[in-house]
């Protein structure tokens, strides 16, 4: 099985957090942003670089930046988003006040769905109080209960799974596929620019191999084979 890990365009929180020298400057408050024209751009690039191969499966996190995302990238790719609050932002930083579900299945239709997602409540009441350790088992949680079987099954060896996720998840995912502990993952390294990608091939036999991390030279005309 191939993994894609691919981090949300550039959203309008990024965007003015690039603008000061200092984040702490900034309050962008507990806002569900959105993308950027840069950021759209950006989504719509990685669709294009991704369109040459088959991915049989995507999963996307209920924030609307990678929605947003998500929806761009399909229209190059055949086939079904799945939505899945456990590939969201730590807290899900910058999406409180979240949509409950009613609003998503209404905002974004083409998507699933799951039950967990209430047609009264936000998505993501569960996640505010969230800590680093929280993070991480639920990305070891994802991984031990979704990827790794998939990997190991019948279909793994064609498989090719891409989650849109964002910096600090796709960080932790990163640590755990590789076999890191809480403290190796919080060095930050694996951290992915905006729709930049890390790509895994999970072997049957559990062996995880880094393809390529942190890639964005698509989101600049340079796609290589």
């Amino acid at each position: 099985m191939e993994l894609i890990l691919l981090r949300h365009g550039q959203s309008t929180t990024n965007r003015l957090l690039a603008e000061v020298q200092d984040e702490r400057e900034v309050d962008t408050g507990p806002q569900d942003s959105t993308l950027t024209r840069l950021g759209r751009r950006q989504a719509d690039l990685a669709g294009k670089a991704l369109s040459r191969e088959y991915i049989d499966m995507i999963i996307s996190s209920p924030a609307r930046r990678t929605l947003e995302t998500t929806r761009r990238v399909v229209r190059c790719i055949d086939a079904l988003p799945m939505v899945d609050p456990r590939v969201v932002e730590f807290r899900g930083v910058g999406a409180a006040p979240a949509a409950s579900g009613e609003e998503l299945r209404a905002m974004y239709p083409g998507f699933s769905f799951g039950t967990e997602f209430d047609n009264e409540i936000a998505w993501n009441m569960g996640y505010l109080n969230e800590s680093k350790e929280d993070l991480y088992r639920r990305a070891r949680g994802l991984w031990q209960e979704l990827l790794l079987p998939r990997a190991h099954s019948d279909i793994g060896r064609e498989s090719r799974v891409l989650v849109v996720t964002h910096r600090m998840f796709s960080a932790y995912l990163t640590g755990v596929a590789l076999g890191m502990t809480l403290e190796q993952v919080q060095t930050g390294r694996f951290q992915l620019g905006n729709c930049a990608s890390t790509r895994f091939e999970v072997r049957s036999n559990g062996v995880v191999m880094v393809v390529h991390a942190n890639r964005e030279d698509y989101l600049h005309g340079r796609v290589s084979a």
